[in-house]
């Protein structure tokens, strides 16, 4: 998609002091997301309690706050203080199958537990360095062996090169507290290396006296799934952690899978399907599944054993989002987007409806908003005028129906295909608005005449060319900017 960045200088003198409130529809990315998160009445239900987990679906269509709701499931799951919980996210899992399904396309629910213990163990390190007083001494036959050989799962930790990247991604790193020296001190060649901040002194310790040679090496490949995890939360439990959440998110992003939702559900149903592992003691899974492949997996599923809950984004909530973002990046200077608008303006409400129930495709037409109003006149504060917003929701439409021409975005895949009678019926508010003499361009993209729709398709060249002096009507257009607009 097309950069659309605009000056921070710009954006302040219009009034959002904390930047662009659209720039960022990534929930991975946004760091905002704690202050301008929609919460909707099953998040508690999702969350549970600790004390009591059990396994949940949340389902939305691609863009519709999958990602988002877990990374708040996880803030509010690491907020709780009625038990210590180790919050394991697994968001490989669309890779790992990929990886190895092979030429039957399937894999066993073994290799996804193992990829979850590999992440686990990560996030117990993580879990400990966060806690010290919780680090105790394992003795090496027993819980040691088996921290060890978790360990030794993920590839390469126990070495030098390793143990350095465990360091820096903790950071840790320090040129004395290093992967070789960490090395050489857990085989006795050298004493620990003091940590600058003496708090993880315990965490530094318990490594190199797993590493060491006197911690044997167990042997747990003969383990089932269900028994490997059981080992794992067992593992926990020695550090005081009374609940582990596994949440699984992302499982349609990788090759394979991103336009099968057949395939991303074959490669997750192992998963998905084992009640064993979903009915746990002191285990929750928290899938975060795309719309299209709930369909596949509430076919095998048992639906009177795990509970799924659907994201619904209404008008009233699209706009609590939008407006909130508002309030947030203007550091509450603003109440709502309609006093950036000329008067009479219904600008937000047009928007809503142009993003189709989906809240990433509204933030992008809102940051293609501010793009066209800064466009326009960058030297200038003044209102943002119904014309940006028909090129605003005109380029959003251009854009998503480019994508969707690959893959079928999921909403739209929800609703299946829509009888020509109700695009028939959808089209006539779009011939009344233009229903008045002269050219224009709707905000599908299509030119009308004299209230009469073009039928002779342009090319993508004719269609850019009037599209730049559509937006400029009135106005002269130098060849400079005829060029600027093609580039």
């Amino acid at each position: 998609m097309q950069d659309l960045t605009v000056p921070l200088q710009w954006l302040k003198r219009v009034g959002f002091g904390r930047g662009n409130p659209f720039s960022e529809n990534n929930a991975e990315q946004d760091e905002s997301l704690l202050y301008v998160f929609v919460k909707f009445p099953y998040f508690d239900e999702i969350l549970g309690n600790p004390k009591r987990p059990t396994s949940t679906f949340l389902v939305a269509p691609r863009g519709g706050g999958k990602s988002a709701n877990r990374r708040m499931l996880e803030q509010g799951i690491q907020e709780d203080t009625r038990v210590p919980v180790l919050v394991v996210p697994y968001l490989d899992a669309a890779l790992v199958g990929q990886a190895n399904a092979g030429t039957s396309g399937r894999i066993s629910v073994l290799t996804h537990v193992e990829r979850i213990c590999q992440h686990a163990t990560l996030a117990l390190l993580a879990w400990l360095q966060e806690h010290p007083e919780r680090v105790v001494a394992l003795t090496p036959e027993s819980y040691g062996a088996l921290f060890k050989w978790h360990l030794n799962q993920i590839r390469g930790f126990c070495t030098p090169l390793g143990l350095d990247r465990w360091l820096k991604s903790a950071n840790l790193y320090t040129p004395k507290l290093n992967g070789s020296a960490l090395f050489r001190a857990a085989e006795g060649a050298q004493k620990i290396p003091q940590p600058f901040n003496p708090n993880v002194q315990p965490l530094i310790e318990l490594v190199g006296e797993l590493l060491s040679p006197k911690t044997p090496l167990l042997d747990l490949q003969p383990l089932n799934a269900f028994e490997l995890l059981e080992r794992f939360v067992e593992l926990s439990q020695e550090f005081g952690i009374k609940t582990v959440y596994i949440l699984v998110d992302r499982v349609d992003e990788a090759e394979t899978a991103a336009f099968s939702p057949q395939m991303a559900a074959q490669q997750l149903m192992p998963l998905a399907t084992d009640l064993l592992l979903l009915e746990m003691p002191h285990v929750a899974f928290k899938f975060f599944v795309p719309t299209t492949v709930a369909v596949e997996l509430r076919r095998l599923v048992r639906m009177d054993r795990v509970r799924f809950y659907e994201v619904e984004w209404t008008d009233e909530k699209l706009l609590e989002l939008f407006n909130g973002r508002v309030q947030y990046f203007s550091q509450a200077r603003r109440a709502s987007f309609d006093e950036l608008m000329e008067q009479g303006s219904d600008a937000v409400t047009q928007l809503i409806k142009s993003a189709e129930k989906s809240p990433r495709r509204l933030l992008r037409t809102g940051e293609w908003l501010l793009y066209e109003r800064y466009a326009r006149n960058p030297a200038t504060k003044g209102y943002i005028s119904k014309k940006d917003v028909e090129a605003a929701i005109r380029r959003t439409h251009k854009e998503y129906s480019l994508t969707s021409s690959a893959s079928v975005e999921e909403g739209d895949t929800e609703k299946k295909v829509e009888s020509d009678q109700t695009k028939e019926q959808s089209q006539v508010g779009v011939r009344e608005q233009i229903s008045r003499r002269g050219i224009h361009l709707d905000a599908r993209g299509s030119i009308w005449r004299d209230g009469k729709k073009l039928d002779q398709p342009l090319s993508a060249n004719e269609f850019r060319l009037f599209e730049i002096l559509y937006e400029h009507a009135g106005k002269r257009v130098s060849i400079e900017n005829l060029i600027a607009g093609y580039t």
